[in-house]
């Protein structure tokens, strides 16, 4: 089974790349501590309302020449508030440090306000 290198994911055969993030997937899993030190790079661009709207900024901004990563911002449900489905939670996109002026210019361009 092929595994995403960033999100440590399993996928089916016959899937090549990690819907979330878009990296090719590999065979095995790379160490921890590999992950971790790529990751270290990351920087929040901005906490998009739901999962339509951080597919659609990943896109764009992957259309653009910037790899993203996503997570579920996980906002804790008021008590006696109806469970929020997943895909209507506010999702936290990443980028690269080194892309984060031109991600930016990307997110203003698609609409964007918050960060």
């Amino acid at each position: 089974m092929p595994f995403c290198p960033k999100c440590r994911f399993e996928y089916l055969p016959a899937v090549r790349r990690c819907p979330d993030c878009g990296s090719a997937l590999v065979a095995e899993l790379p160490p921890e501590q590999e992950v971790e030190e790529r990751q270290l790079d990351d920087v929040v661009l901005c906490t998009t309302s739901g999962e339509v709207e951080a597919t659609l900024l990943r896109a764009r901004l992957t259309g653009e020449g910037i790899p993203t990563r996503a997570q579920i911002a996980g906002v804790l449900p008021l008590v006696g508030a109806p469970e929020i489905p997943p895909s209507a939670q506010p999702v936290k996109v990443f980028v690269l440090r080194k892309d984060l002026e031109r991600a930016r210019a990307v997110w203003r361009e698609f609409g964007g306000r918050r960060g």
